[in-house]
């Protein structure tokens, strides 16, 4: 029997590990094998949305202090979608808040009462010119969906619509935002429109229309802030807008102000508060002698209730 030298053999043992190894190798090694992963592709778009419904109610039997039992139910929904690619943004937000009360007692003919009806549409489009400021273009859109009533005894009185009123500002200045969480727009030219709908002419005089006038042009300057901020489970969002109009009585500053702030309770039941605040020197509303006058509009709404919100919701 032919026997084979043991220094042969781990020369061939040696050998079989290194083509091995070397095959391996040329295998990972080899695109044709094993195709690399796609790059992900760039995302400009964020959005969100989110929702918040409370409820809340009260029941009174012989209560010698007065009061009816009620129910009040509110809703509310908060969209937006924002883009950004290099220099370029736009932001777009839609609010809509709805909510009724239902009185049980007296009021039998005017069980339902609106206690909150809001349809908001912002949008802002900026182009980085230096460090943190925007060349932008602001527009504002702001009506309510149902009539509003006012109401006395048995009667009510129709004192507002849709598209009565409805508020259309149009605008171009710069942006600025000395932190993510804050932005400070200010805009020397802005058209303001106020429309009443035509279906509604007996209204325009309490909005500072004409009687016949649909649409009544004002053009001014705007300073718009907006501060936005979260903090663990705490959030708030507050919106200041300050207008003047250089046609008429430029000194007299339409205010708008809104806050909401919550706090998560639990995974989505949240505590809740919104307020709105209004001055517009040309809205009349009349006090308890019946004369019509400017007043300060105030609304506020608080309670407890569910929270959800939606792709990636920017508080």
């Amino acid at each position: 029997m032919l026997s084979v030298p043991v220094s042969a053999q781990d020369d061939t043992k040696r050998t079989s590990k290194d083509i091995s190894r070397d095959l391996a190798e040329s295998l990972v090694d080899n695109p044709v094998s094993q195709d690399p992963a796609p790059a992900p592709k760039p995302t400009y778009w964020t959005k969100g949305i989110l929702t918040q419904v409370s409820f809340s109610q009260t029941a009174l039997v012989n209560w010698t202090a007065g009061g009816n039992s009620n129910t009040t139910l509110n809703g509310y929904v908060d969209a937006n979608a924002n883009y950004a690619k290099k220099k370029f943004v736009w932001e777009n937000r839609a609010q809509f808040g709805y909510g009724f009360t239902y009185t049980f007692g007296d009021d039998e003919k005017n069980p339902f009462r609106k206690s909150d009806d809001r349809l908001q549409l912002d949008s802002k489009m900026g182009h980085l010119i230096s460090d943190r400021l925007y060349a932008s273009g602001l527009f504002y859109f702001k009506t309510q969906v149902s009539p509003g009533h006012n109401y006395g005894g048995d009667k009510k009185d129709m004192i507002s619509n849709f598209l009565a009123p409805a508020y259309l500002n149009i605008g171009a200045g710069l942006d600025y935002k000395p932190f993510q969480c804050l932005s400070i727009y200010i805009s020397p030219l802005t058209g303001s429109f106020v429309i009443v709908a035509p279906s509604d002419s007996a209204i325009r005089v309490s909005f500072g229309n004409k009687k016949d006038e649909a649409v009544r042009t004002q053009l001014g300057a705007q300073l718009k802030l907006d501060f936005k901020y979260t903090y663990q489970t705490f959030n708030i969002s507050t919106q200041l807008s300050l207008f003047s109009n250089y046609l008429k009585n430029p000194q007299n500053i339409q205010v708008s102000w809104d806050l909401s702030a919550s706090i998560q309770l639990i995974k989505y039941l949240t505590l809740t508060l919104r307020t709105n605040l209004i001055y517009d020197d040309n809205v009349k509303i009349a006090n308890s002698a019946g004369e019509k006058c400017s007043k300060v509009q105030f609304k506020e709404i608080g309670g407890v209730g569910f929270t959800y919100t939606f792709g990636s919701y920017k508080k």
